[in-house]
């Protein structure tokens, strides 16, 4: 008989060779996306339908949510419990700046917080803490990955490891929702994460679905949050299958883009994206992983949109949208800047500090470089209005951690990893947060003091 110490060291043994066994063996995603040769225009969730459902009001209201793990997730809930707790009078009768959300897009961490939303409105505010922000979600995936009995049906299966993760969200966070059951009188909702063989981001609604030739109504949210959110490595690619049971056609904003694209190399890389959809030999799957690889920000699509049409006026023609006389957009960007100690030493970083080094630099660059364009876009588009009938006033918010003035307090932020499992503690702290670099914020309040009492325009 083997001693327990002898024992122990067989299971660990035994344990390494399984894993070793599963990285080498074929895995196959599955595909859940159904196909479809007719969709019906009036239930499908698109952007161009939403206003039968969503009126847009006085201040349009867009929403951006980075990536960054459950640290993101925290922060676009804080920011959104400060709006629901900022009220504004609109004809005389009071409401929440909450209400006037219209657009919410996001990337990994910050696609919990918007399919949370997107799908259960108000009651966020009941149970998205205990349901994701408090939970160790990433010790459930853990556990249920080193599984033997789940390691053996995988081993056999060749199930795909991100499935994993689906099941989990799909029972615990979403609840087996699809995407038929987002509330369509709620904020539009923007689930974003990375095509790998175009290099471009894949954006969840039915538009992207429409040159797939599927039905995005039964498709699960859970599934769509873990590609938006499947780190490369850690997680193999959600696949969908690009189903060839009928003949896209092109819609009016992507034939505005290629006329648009000759001239903007940015939208051309989308425009040669979206039309890669089209080649169903080729291109016959389509793998998705972090949407935080081509945008952390979870902008790209919003700003891309736009430069498509070429204005907001003919955005709103094209997305069948009454123009506000107020347009607030909030960028809250959950990225850490942490500080390298290796310059006090000649001694080579190993691997792990290198590449993390190297990804916080590429994602600071980019975000920084997102950020601008942005701004500047905004004010162009705001300028261009000021000589019609319905000129736009803009306002550019980004909540970030580089604007917490305390510098032991930022520090703590700083600090807090990305990761689906944090304290207490950080959660409380990056609630607040969220709420409190909202409220500060000059263009915010800039917005606030252009609503008088009765919530007219001035």
């Amino acid at each position: 008989m083997r001693s327990p110490t002898s024992l122990s060291r067989y299971s660990l043994v035994s344990l390494l060779l399984v894993l070793i066994l599963l990285s080498g063996c074929a895995r196959y995603a599955m595909l859940e996306n159904e196909a479809s040769d007719q969709i019906q225009a009036g239930q499908s969730y698109r952007l161009t339908g939403h206003h039968r459902y969503h009126d847009v009001g006085d201040v349009l209201i867009v929403l951006a949510f980075s990536g960054g793990g459950t640290r993101a997730s925290a922060l676009s809930y804080g920011v959104l419990k400060a709006l629901r707790d900022t009220p504004i009078f609109i004809d005389g009768k009071q409401s929440r700046l909450l209400d006037e959300v219209d657009r919410i897009s996001s990337v990994s961490g910050g696609s919990f917080t918007s399919a949370y939303y997107g799908l259960y409105g108000d009651g966020i505010f009941e149970d998205f803490e205990s349901e994701f922000l408090r939970k160790n979600v990433q010790g459930a995936l853990t556990r249920q990955f080193f599984n033997p009995f789940d390691a053996t049906r995988r081993f056999f299966t060749g199930e795909s490891h991100s499935e994993i993760a689906v099941r989990y969200y799909d029972k615990h966070i979403f609840r087996g929702s699809t995407f038929a059951n987002i509330r369509r009188e709620g904020p539009f909702i923007f689930i974003n994460a990375s095509d790998m063989e175009a290099g471009e981001q894949f954006v969840f609604f039915q538009d992207s679905f429409d040159l797939l030739c599927s039905d995005l109504n039964s498709f699960k949210v859970a599934r769509a949050v873990t590609a938006s959110s499947a780190v490369p490595v850690v997680f193999d690619p959600v696949v969908l299958d690009n189903h060839d049971t009928c003949t896209p056609e092109k819609s009016e904003w992507l034939l505005s883009a290629e006329a648009s694209s000759r001239n903007n190399l940015r939208l051309e890389s989308t425009v040669s994206a979206l039309n890669s959809y089209f080649d169903k030999e080729n291109r016959r799957y389509i793998h998705l992983v972090d949407g935080g690889i081509t945008d952390n920000l979870g902008v790209r699509p919003l700003y891309t949109g736009l430069s498509a049409v070429g204005d907001i006026e003919t955005a709103a023609r094209v997305w069948n949208i009454e123009m506000s006389p107020h347009v607030l957009f909030v960028v809250v960007d959950a990225s850490t800047d942490h500080k390298s100690d290796i310059g006090s030493s000649r001694r080579v970083p190993g691997i792990k500090k290198t590449i993390s080094l190297v990804t916080n630099a590429q994602l600071h660059r980019y975000n920084t470089e997102t950020v601008e364009l942005l701004k500047s876009s905004m004010k162009e588009w705001s300028g261009s209005t000021r000589s019609t009938d319905h000129p736009v006033n803009a306002y550019f918010v980004r909540i970030s951690f580089e604007d917490i003035a305390d510098p032991e307090q930022r520090e703590f932020f700083q600090e807090i990893p990305t990761s689906f499992s944090l304290t207490d503690e950080q959660v409380d702290g990056l609630i607040d947060m969220g709420g409190q670099l909202l409220r500060e914020n000059l263009e915010f309040r800039r917005l606030l003091e252009a609503l008088d009492t009765t919530g007219s325009a001035d």
